[in-house]
């Protein structure tokens, strides 16, 4: 793949993933607790080969945290992989610009949620946001490390 291609990639993939964040935080309380509640109940199924047993509002809570943190990583990765391939600085100042924009992206989410029913715009959430932000960077420099990429 040339580089050219290599960029609109990444540069589509990251705002893919943007969509998809705020398109989440767009759903009422409604549909996003029966989204979250679809997967407690296939975790619910997996655990039940053991002798784990965890309440759903626990489970529940695990999970949407476990997604915030998630998808905000794919979106590291993504800008991260940007970033090296457009070679737009060095690779420290390419991790304080996806941090920027992750924090951006990570406030215009929880501020979305304040549009709305039922959902709300939570601080501890842009937080959970940008550590999975960092996760991702963390897995791009590791992915680069090891493929030898400048």
């Amino acid at each position: 793949m040339t580089e050219t291609k290599k960029n609109y990639f990444w540069l589509v993939l990251s705002i893919g993933i943007t969509v998809f964040i705020w398109h989440n935080s767009l759903q009422d309380a409604v549909n996003s607790e029966r989204a979250s509640l679809y997967f407690v109940a296939l975790v619910r199924r997996l655990l039940a080969v053991t002798t784990a047993s965890f309440s759903i509002s626990w489970l529940d809570h695990v999970l949407r945290k476990l997604a915030h943190l998630t998808e905000f990583a794919a979106l590291g990765y993504a800008l991260m992989s940007l970033f090296v391939h457009l070679q737009v600085s060095k690779l420290w100042h390419n991790v304080g610009n996806v941090l920027a924009l992750g924090f951006i992206i990570a406030s215009v989410d929880e501020c979305l949620q304040l549009f709305s029913v039922g959902r709300s715009c939570q601080f501890s959430d842009v937080c959970l946001d940008l550590v999975g932000v960092i996760v991702g960077v963390l897995v791009a420099w590791v992915v680069k490390r090891v493929r030898g990429l400048r």
